[in-house]
C-alpha cells in the first residue's frame, strides 16, 4: 500500500539518474538526524516533504516502495505504524486511534468514610491539539482512558456516572436485588443493611445510602426523610410502601384469616404473584447491567448521597422512553459516544457530503454541536458534515423520540380491564364482587389496586422492548434513505420549530417590546419566539421546497463514512437493548407460566380445584403478554429484514458502475483509432481509476454489511435468538398451542363431563354427575 502522497508523485514525476537517488539518500539521512525529537506525525510530514522535493529535482528511476520505506525510516516510524495513523484506518479502528489521542486519566481519591475512599473520575480534556475538532458545544460528554485501551464515557450532568462499553452481567447484583425486591416493605430496608454490611463488608452509612437509592425506607410518611440519603432528602420510600403494601395485605389476610380465605382462595393470588415476580426479575436484570460506577461495590454511586436525577437516568420509564428530559439531556450524547466505542469506530475526522449546504445545515442543527467541524471547514465545504454529526442528528431525530401519547391510555384501559377480571368473575358465579364484610372488602380493594399497578408497571417494561426496536428501525431506515434517490427529506432531519417562550416583562425593556409589538398592555407576561441562525432559517425554507439529504456513495470518503455511521448506529442504546433482551426472556417465561398453569388447572381439576377468577386472570395475562412478546420479536425482525434491502441498493450501484466502466473501455478503443488527444486520454484514465476504486469500495461495504448484520451481529431477542420470522412463529405457535389445548380440555369437561363453576364461591367441580 503506497501513501497517496507518493501515488501522486508516481503520476507526474519520473527519475532516471543514480546521482539524483544518492542525493535523495543524503537528504533522508540529514532529515532523520534533525527530527529525532519531533512528534511521529511531524517527522512523517517532514520526511515526506523532503522526499517529494528530491523527486521533483531528480531523474533516476527509483522504486516508490523503496521511497516510502526510506521516508518512514527517516521519520523514525515503521511503515505499518505510519499507515495505521492515516484517517481511514483511524476511523475504522476507533479504539486504537483513541488510545494514541487520549492521555491516561489519573482519578482523584477522596475520603468517603473511615473504611474506604471514593475514586472520582471527572470529565477531562484530551491531549492538546488532538481531537479539539470533535469537542461538543457544551463540552459535557467525553471519552476518557482509564487504563491502556480501557475507555469510559463521562458526563458533567451526572458526576462519576461512567458508561462502560459491553457492560458485563453482574450475577451478584442480580441475586441481591432479587432478594431485596421480593421482601415486603419495611423488611427490605433491614435486609439491605444486613446483606450489605455482613456479606459485602460495606459500612452502615453506605448500606443506608444503598437502601435509600433503591427506594426502601423503614419509616412511613414524613419520617422517611430521616433515613433518606437523597440530596435533598425526600419521601421516595413511601412509594414502595404504598404500591407493594397493597400486594402483601391480601397475602397476609388470606394466610391468617379464614374469612378472607373463603372469599379469596390462595390460588387466586397466583396471577398477581406472577406479575410481582416479573417486576422483581426486571429490576434485578436492571441492576445486573447497570454501570459499575453506579452500583459497583467499589466507588458505586448508590453507596453515597445521590440526587433524584442520578437515579432517574437509570430507569426505563423516565430515561430511555423520554431521553430528552432536562434532568438527563446528556443521555443520548453518552449513548452516541458509547456506540462508537462498541462499534470500534472514530467518526471525528470522517467526512460525508450530504448533497447541499441546506441539508448539511439541517444535520448540524439537529446534532446540537456533537462532532462539529471548524468554521473554516464548514466555509470551505458547506455541503460536508462529519460522521459524528450525521450519527448524532439521526439519533436525536429517531432514537430520541418519546413513547407516543396514545400508548399510555391503551395500557391504562388494559390494566383496568385486567383488574376487573377478578370482581366480574366473582359476580358471574353469584359471589359478591367486593366482599360482604370489612376484611373481604379491604382484601378485594387492595387486590384490585395492586393488580392495576403491577399490570401497568410490567406492561411499560414490555412495551419499551418493542418501542426500542421500532426507534432503531426508523433510524436505520433514515440512513438507508439518504444513500438512494430521492433521499431523506430535510424536514425529517431539521430540529422542531422553536416554541414560544414565556418571559416576564421588565420595566427597562417595556418601551422596546411595545414598539416591536411583542409586549402586552399590562406588562405581566409576553411570548417571544426563539431566534434561529440565518442558515437554519434558509434550511427550513429549503425543506419547505422539498430539499433532501442525499449521499453519493461513489465518493470514497462519503462511502466509508456512511458504512462506519451505520455500524455505530446499530449499537446506539446497546446498554438499554441488552437490558430489554433480558426483559423479553422474563415476559416470555411469564407467558409460558400462565399458559402452563391453565393446562395444569384443566388437567388436574380432579386433584386440585380452582375458581373462575384464577382461570380468567391467567388466560388474560397469557394472551396479553404473549401478544406483546410477539410484537417485540416482530419489531426486531423488521430491522433484520432491512439488510437485504440495503444490500440490493448497494448491488445496483455496483452494476451501474461496472456498466459504465465497460462502456468506457469500448469508447476508449474507438477513440484510440480516431487519434484522441493525450489530455483527453489522461482525463478518461483518471475517471476509470476513480470509478474502479469506487466499485471496489462499494463491493466491500456490501460484503461487510452482509457478514456483520446477517451473520455476525444480527438483532437478537430473548438474549441470544436472532429476531427472525422463525422466532415469531415459535413464540406464537407455542403459546397458542398451549392455550388451545387448555381450551379444548375445558370445553370437553364442561360439555360432556358435567363440570362447571357452580361450586361453593365459584369453584370448578362436577355439578351434573348424569353426564
Amino acid at each position: 500500500v503506497i501513501p497517496p502522497l507518493f501515488r501522486q508523485t508516481r503520476r507526474h514525476h519520473r527519475v532516471s539518474s543514480c546521482a539524483g537517488f544518492a542525493t535523495h539518500i543524503v537528504r533522508v539521512v540529514e532529515l532523520r538526524m534533525s527530527t529525532e525529537a519531533a512528534s511521529p506525525g511531524a517527522r512523517w510530514r517532514e520526511a515526506g516533504d523532503a522526499v517529494v522535493g528530491n523527486l521533483r529535482d531528480s531523474e533516476s528511476k527509483v522504486s516508490l516502495a523503496d521511497v516510502a520505506s526510506d521516508a518512514a525510516s527517516a521519520a523514525g516510524l515503521s511503515f505499518v505504524a505510519s499507515v495505521n495513523g492515516r484517517k481511514s484506518f483511524s476511523a475504522a479502528f476507533g479504539q486504537r486511534s483513541l488510545s494514541t489521542k487520549l492521555a491516561l486519566l489519573v482519578p482523584a481519591t477522596e475520603p468517603r468514610n473511615g473504611r474506604r475512599s471514593l475514586t472520582r473520575i471527572s470529565v477531562v480534556s484530551s491531549k492538546e491539539g488532538q481531537i479539539n475538532d470533535g469537542d461538543l458545544a457544551e463540552d459535557d460528554v467525553k471519552v476518557v482512558q482509564i487504563t491502556p485501551n480501557n475507555f469510559r464515557v463521562t458526563s458533567t450532568c451526572s458526576r462519576d456516572f461512567l458508561i462502560e462499553p459491553f457492560e458485563p452481567f453482574k450475577m451478584d447484583q442480580f441475586l441481591r436485588t432479587l432478594l431485596y425486591e421480593i421482601c415486603p416493605p419495611f423488611v427490605n430496608w433491614f435486609v439491605v443493611l444486613f446483606v450489605e454490611i455482613c456479606i459485602f463488608r460495606h459500612t452502615t452509612e453506605e448500606a443506608v445510602c444503598a437502601a435509600s437509592a433503591r427506594g426502601f425506607t423503614p419509616l412511613p410518611g414524613p419520617l422517611a426523610r430521616l433515613v433518606s440519603r437523597f440530596d435533598p432528602p425526600d419521601y421516595s420510600g413511601n412509594g414502595d410502601i404504598l404500591l407493594f403494601g397493597m400486594f402483601w395485605f391480601p397475602v397476609f389476610a388470606v394466610a391468617f384469616s379464614s374469612d378472607a380465605r373463603a372469599f379469596v382462595e390462595p390460588l387466586e393470588l397466583l396471577p398477581l404473584s406472577i406479575l410481582l415476580l416479573c417486576r422483581v426479575s426486571v429490576i434485578a436484570c436492571k441492576y445486573a447491567l447497570l454501570p459499575s460506577s453506579y452500583c459497583g461495590d467499589v466507588n458505586g454511586k448508590i453507596y453515597g448521597v445521590i440526587t433524584q436525577s442520578d437515579m432517574a437516568r437509570t430507569l426505563v420509564g423516565s430515561a430511555w422512553l423520554s431521553p430528552k428530559m432536562k434532568a438527563h439531556e446528556d443521555l443520548l450524547r453518552q449513548d452516541v459516544e458509547n456506540a462508537c466505542l462498541e462499534a470500534d469506530v472514530d467518526l471525528r475526522e470522517t467526512r460525508i457530503d450530504v448533497g447541499s449546504a441546506e441539508a448539511a445545515t439541517a444535520v448540524r442543527a439537529r446534532a446540537g454541536g456533537v462532532g462539529r467541524r471548524s468554521e473554516t471547514g464548514v466555509a470551505n465545504t458547506p455541503s460536508v458534515v462529519s460522521g459524528k454529526e450525521l450519527l448524532a442528528a439521526i439519533v436525536d431525530a429517531h432514537i430520541g423520540r418519546t413513547l407516543p401519547d396514545w400508548v399510555l391510555p391503551i395500557l391504562v384501559v388494559g390494566g383496568v380491564a385486567y383488574a376487573l377480571v377478578s370482581p366480574v368473575c366473582r359476580g358471574a358465579v353469584g359471589v359478591p364482587m367486593f366482599g360482604d364484610n370489612a376484611l373481604s372488602q379491604a382484601t378485594a380493594a387492595t387486590l384490585f389496586l395492586s393488580s392495576l399497578f403491577l399490570f401497568l408497571n410490567n406492561m411499560v417494561f414490555t412495551v419499551s422492548c418493542a418501542w426500542t426496536f421500532r426507534r432503531q428501525r426508523d433510524a436505520i431506515c433514515c440512513l438507508n434513505d439518504i444513500m438512494r434517490f430521492p433521499g431523506e427529506p430535510v424536514a425529517n432531519i431539521l430540529p422542531p420549530s422553536p416554541k414560544l417562550q414565556r418571559t416576564k416583562h421588565k420595566k427597562e425593556s417595556r418601551k422596546n417590546q411595545h414598539a416591536n409589538g411583542a409586549g402586552d398592555e399590562h406588562g405581566k407576561k409576553i411570548e417571544l419566539p426563539e431566534k434561529e441562525p440565518p442558515a437554519v432559517v434558509a434550511a427550513r425554507a429549503a425543506a419547505a421546497r422539498g430539499a433532501v439529504v442525499l449521499v453519493d456513495l461513489k465518493d470514497p470518503l462519503s462511502c466509508l463514512c456512511w458504512s462506519l455511521v451505520r455500524r455505530a448506529l446499530r449499537r446506539v442504546g446497546s446498554s438499554w437493548a441488552r437490558r430489554m433482551n433480558l426483559y423479553s426472556i422474563v415476559f416470555l417465561v411469564a407467558a409460558f407460566t400462565c399458559a402452563g398453569s391453565l393446562l395444569v388447572l384443566c388437567y388436574g381439576a380432579g386433584t386440585r380445584s380452582h375458581r373462575l377468577t384464577t382461570a380468567g386472570e391467567l388466560f388474560y395475562l397469557a394472551i396479553v403478554v404473549s401478544g406483546l412478546c410477539s410484537l417485540t420479536v416482530a419489531e426486531g425482525s423488521a430491522i433484520n429484514d432491512l439488510v437485504p434491502v440495503v444490500r440490493t441498493s448497494l448491488k445496483r450501484e455496483v452494476v451501474a458502475i461496472a456498466a459504465q466502466l465497460a462502456g468506457m473501455q469500448g469508447n476508449g478503443r474507438e477513440r484510440k483509432q480516431n487519434a484522441a488527444t493525450e489530455t483527453n486520454e489522461r482525463v478518461r484514465r483518471d475517471e476509470r481509476e476513480a470509478l474502479t476504486d469506487a466499485l471496489r469500495l462499494i463491493e466491500r461495504v456490501e460484503q461487510y454489511v452482509h457478514l456483520e448484520e446477517e451473520h455476525s451481529h444480527p438483532v437478537e431477542v430473548f438474549y441470544r435468538v436472532p429476531a427472525t420470522t422463525a422466532a415469531i412463529t415459535f413464540t406464537v405457535s407455542s403459546l397458542l398451542s398451549m392455550l388451545l389445548i387448555a381450551a379444548q380440555r375445558w370445553f370437553q369437561m364442561t360439555g360432556s363431563e358435567g363440570w362447571s363453576y357452580g361450586g361453593a364461591n365459584g369453584e370448578f367441580g362436577v355439578t351434573d354427575p348424569t353426564r
